[in-house]
């Protein structure tokens, strides 16, 4: 787990991107089949998100995390903790082309979930306008996020440079 330091509103957007394609990119030297071969061998899956972590004392509180996790037998524990390590320090966001078939992939989900998904959308936008936390989450999962995306996905060509720059400064 890592505490996330004060984030400006687009590194709030760029962070949840980051947490949704991370798993999916080379790492550790492996191109993006190669890992998710290594992974599938030695892990039951790896998961990155993010937590909120409200104060108990003082609702107007929290301290925004980030946490990788995953689970491995017992006998394959010696790669698992190197592997988690890995996945958030060396993930490949060189590959100009997976990214863009990633961030792709992920936009077409979200638009093809945003009838069925509209009332979660509605819920997060007003809590941005209630809480800090609330607008954090709305970054993070809302409609802001989905806008940050689609100008991602249609400025990608001119901007592939800055996304890689993004990423790998998280």
């Amino acid at each position: 787990v890592f505490d996330l330091p004060n984030l400006r509103k687009q590194d709030l957007c760029d962070l949840s991107l980051f947490i949704n394609i991370v798993t999916e990119m080379g790492c550790g030297g492996r191109d993006y089949a190669s890992h998710l071969e290594y992974i599938e061998a030695n892990t039951g899956g790896i998961d990155v998100s993010l937590a909120l972590n409200p104060n108990v004392a003082d609702f107007t509180s929290f301290k925004p995390s980030l946490s990788v996790r995953g689970k491995a037998l017992h006998r394959k524990a010696d790669r698992f903790l190197p592997l988690l390590k890995e996945q958030l320090f060396t993930a490949d966001f060189t590959d100009i082309t997976r990214i863009k078939e990633v961030i792709a992939k992920y936009y077409t989900g979200i638009v093809n979930s945003l009838n069925s998904n509209a009332m979660r959308y509605a819920t997060n936008q007003a809590a941005g306008f209630v809480s800090h936390s609330g607008r954090t989450g709305n970054y993070w999962y809302g409609l802001e996020f989905y806008w940050n995306l689609q100008r991602w996905i249609k400025e990608f060509d001119s901007r592939a440079d800055e996304f890689v720059e993004k990423m790998m400064a998280i």
